[in-house]
């Protein structure tokens, strides 16, 4: 019988030794993956729990390209305790042609994998190394850059859009008002900003007694770097993520001054949230590192203004 055109079968030839060792088993062996009709044999090495194993790390932009892409690995593994603090890869530079092998790890152990830098924001991924040679994909998305962020506000005078860039706001004394929403339009393609934070400055002898903001913002510890810069901060339960040509609204910001006609201008901030590798190399997640500096991570702040008469 002739050999059907473009027809591939896949025969799986596995040889297993499963041994009892209490109550758990363990599983080695070689998989064969051969295709009827071609030479070529792949050997995935399954592997005893606890044998070495190598695992190979690939990146992929989802930011909108969705192609593979350089960036910066970290891996952490278990401690006595169960915890994800010991690094076993730091600031490991990736290629955008081929995959990061990782060694040193063992079949059967979990770990955190993640690949993000000044250029990528990352998502961090827990994983259970399944035999002794598996390959694991991380997503990226590729940092906003500040300058493409646009800044609309929709206010009192009722004007929108993006030739409004600054909210502005009349008050007499002791009373309330509110800007609508300031709104971020990201401008850059194939790009995010990942907002989670809202802060806003007064001038030093402000007449501005009192800033909150609706609902889906809650009160918040200003972060270390912030605090000199900002007076009120507020953030989101969870970030989101604005892809390119998308517009995130912030919703009302009320305001509310002591003196007739303040004259004054607050100063506002939308702030991302992204991980970073922490001073004891775990892997943590805000809005600055954890060293002495307190150093912004991810993309800079974008700052907006609301005139106050």
């Amino acid at each position: 019988m002739g050999k059907p055109m473009n027809t591939f079968v896949i025969v799986l030839l596995a040889i297993l030794v499963v041994t009892a060792v209490g109550t758990s088993l363990v599983m080695t062996g070689v998989v064969q993956m051969t295709a009827i009709g071609d030479d070529d044999v792949v050997d995935v090495p399954v592997g005893v729990t606890g044998e070495s194993a190598i695992v190979s790390f690939t990146g992929y932009d989802e930011a909108g390209t969705k192609t593979q892409v350089a960036g910066t690995l970290y891996v952490n593994r278990k401690d006595a305790d169960g915890l994800f603090t010991v690094s076993k890869e730091s600031a490991t530079a990736m290629s955008s042609s081929a995959s990061t092998d990782v060694d040193g790890l063992l079949v059967g152990e979990s770990i955190q994998a993640i690949a993000f830098d000044s250029t990528y924001y990352g998502v961090l991924r827990e994983l259970e190394v399944i035999n002794k040679r598996p390959s694991e994909s991380l997503t990226e998305y590729k940092i906003a850059s500040t300058g493409s962020l646009t800044i609309y506000a929709e206010d009192e005078d009722g004007t929108s859009g993006t030739s409004d860039t600054r909210g502005n706001l009349t008050l007499a004394g002791d009373s309330t008002g509110s800007v609508d929403s300031m709104n971020l339009k990201n401008d850059d393609n194939d790009k995010v900003f990942n907002v989670k934070g809202i802060c806003f400055d007064v001038v030093t002898a402000t007449n501005i007694s009192d800033i909150t903001m609706s609902s889906k913002w809650t009160d918040a510890t200003t972060p270390k770097r912030l605090k000199s810069t900002c007076d009120y901060f507020f953030e989101l339960s969870s970030a989101e993520m604005i892809f390119d040509f998308d517009t995130f609204k912030s919703d009302s910001i009320e305001i509310t001054s002591d003196a007739d006609n303040p004259s004054e201008t607050i100063t506002g901030y939308f702030v991302d949230y992204t991980y970073f590798q922490s001073e004891d190399l775990t892997i943590q997640e805000g809005y600055e590192r954890d060293n002495s500096a307190n150093t912004d991570v991810g993309c800079s702040d974008k700052v907006f203004y609301i005139g106050v008469q």
